[in-house]
């Protein structure tokens, strides 16, 4: 494999070879067991302003990649990440002499730093800015694996479910912040007349927790497993899954979690109450099964359906445009996804009513908005020079209104409330991802949803586009104004959170504008500008 030539500069595209020299200069294989040499292959980039860049790699064999099973395994994944003082916008501030001269670091979490130029470069599931995730993937701590048990314990009202074994599926990677992660199980049932204890002795809470006697002594094997091999099993089992999420800061993870709970249980208080003639059947949330504090782990409930005749839907799927086709080509209909519309307005019509407050924080103002907005009109500017009057005056026309808005109340928001968030199954909708769970202006979430419900075609003009987003926006729309004023809002103030939410699309269409800047990618005029105009639009409707 080439690397670049040492007295020349280096760019992106030179970084693969720069990731392979520095394992090499480790003596560690990118590919254990190789059979040919081994190549990287992009599955991850984002450049944003002040946390540099970050570029995720497969770790494939050269010629394999297609019909290879491992290109989405994080296992076979190695990341890097540059500081922001190597970059100076997507240019790379230091020689190819330097990496070949610089000092590297071998940290004791695996990482290869070289300090000097900036650089970080990590092999699965090694993360100086997750310490926690090598111990959540492979559950060696106890701790990890006694509460991956209770969770499960807690999820089937059973504790004589004992955990036999574990297999970790990290789904969703984002180095340095969180990783999201799939636990398989597999259970073995314990039962009570042969569990070896008298059922009717009471137990501690620790003990009733961890479902075995304390007193009995465990081998180290015993102990990983869960269970006392002496000790006679019934030959059911059961295969269960749950997530777990872990975060960079611990205290972080110990309070979403503690307001997951406390929205869970409001809605299950609420169960079988209606609203625009749906009714509640399941919390709008997965369940919280709790948390390894000491390490930022959290467990939640599998959103899944009951049967393996029903099936679930992620929100982007269950969201897109389906349009019928005549001949020639011409659109004949246009198909709403009216019940995931319906379902998606009244579970945010639920948070927005509830009770339950983030404990301390101010809430997320308009200010707050306008200053983003600024800030990525700055960043597109920058990369679209033809464009960059036009967004300049947009972004500065939008933050002024945004920082004159005064809503009525700050309410409970979801604070990132778009169709990604979403899952469907059986007729209900659940949401997810509440890390940005706050106090703000309910027009946030509104807006948040309508600007990520428009489909990509709308960027291009595609036929029928601008007809479905429409209709499915008025359909989104009357049904949450319907069941805000259900939950006793009053129609001024519902009138008021509906007509800000034309300025929050507009503020969350420059963030999606800004992602083809944050990938790296080549600008697209055409594109930019249907967004500016879309932009425009929602300022002279607000």
């Amino acid at each position: 494999m080439s690397t670049p030539s040492a007295n020349t500069g280096v760019s992106i595209l030179d970084l693969p070879n720069i990731l392979t020299l520095l394992f090499e200069r480790a003596g560690r294989p990118l590919l254990p067991d190789a059979a040919s040499t081994p190549g990287l292959f992009v599955r991850y980039l984002r450049r944003k302003p002040a946390r540099g860049l970050a570029v995720i790699y497969a770790v494939d064999e050269i010629g394999q990649r297609k019909k290879s099973e491992h290109t989405r395994d994080p296992h076979r994944s190695v990341s890097l990440t540059l500081d922001e003082q190597a970059l100076d916008g997507a240019t790379i501030q230091f020689s190819a002499t330097q990496v070949h001269e610089t000092a590297l670091e071998v940290q004791p979490t695996g990482v290869l730093r070289a300090e000097a130029i900036g650089l970080s470069a990590q092999a699965f599931p090694a993360d100086n800015g997750l310490p926690a995730l090598a111990a959540s993937c492979d559950i060696s701590l106890s701790s990890v694996f006694s509460a991956i048990e209770q969770a499960a314990q807690t999820h089937l009202r059973d504790q004589n479910w004992m955990l036999a074994q574990v297999v970790a599926e990290p789904v969703r990677y984002k180095p340095g912040n969180r990783c999201v992660i799939r636990y398989h199980l597999t259970l073995t049932h314990r039962q009570r007349e042969r569990s070896g204890r008298d059922e009717s002795r009471p137990y501690s809470d620790e003990q009733e927790r961890s479902g075995r006697d304390e007193s009995r002594p465990y081998s180290d094997e015993q102990e990983r497993s869960g269970r006392d091999e002496s000790r006679p099993y019934s030959d059911e089992q059961k295969q269960l899954t749950i997530f777990g999420k872990v975060y960079a800061d611990p205290q972080q993870a110990r309070s979403v979690q503690a307001l997951q709970q406390r929205l869970y249980d409001e809605q299950v208080a609420k169960l079988g109450s209606s609203l625009v003639g749906l009714t509640s059947s399941t919390p709008l949330l997965p369940r919280p099964l709790g948390t390894v504090d000491e390490i930022g782990l959290t467990l939640n409930e599998a959103v899944q359906p009951a049967s393996a005749d029903e099936h679930m839907l992620t929100g982007t799927r269950a969201l897109q445009p389906r349009l019928e086709r005549g001949r020639g080509g011409e659109i004949s209909s246009i198909s709403l996804p009216e019940e995931e519309l319906h379902l998606t307005a009244v579970a945010l019509a639920r948070l927005h009513t509830s009770a339950v407050r983030p404990a301390g924080g101010a809430p997320r103002t308009g200010a707050k908005e306008a200053k983003r907005a600024r800030e990525r009109a700055a960043l597109i500017a920058s990369h679209n020079a033809a464009q960059a009057e036009e967004t300049q005056q947009l972004a500065q026309d939008l933050a002024a209104r945004l920082e004159a808005v005064e809503p009525d109340s700050y309410r409970p928001a979801h604070g990132g409330f778009k169709s990604s968030q979403l899952l469907f199954h059986s007729h209900q909708v659940f949401v997810v991802d509440f890390d940005g769970f706050c106090m703000a202006d309910a027009a946030l979430d509104v807006g948040y949803f309508l600007a990520y419900l428009r489909p990509s075609g709308l960027w291009y003009h595609s036929p029928g586009m601008r007809a479905w987003f429409e209709a499915a926006a008025r359909v989104f729309t009357t049904t949450y104004r319907q069941a805000m004023a259900e939950s006793g809002v009053v129609s001024a103030a519902i009138d008021g959170i509906l007509e800000r939410s034309r300025l929050y699309e507009a503020a969350l269409i420059f963030k999606i504008a800004t992602r083809r800047v944050n990938r790296l990618n080549s600008p697209r005029p055409k594109e930019l500008s249907a967004m500016l105009g879309e932009i425009a639009s929602c300022l002279l409707e607000e």
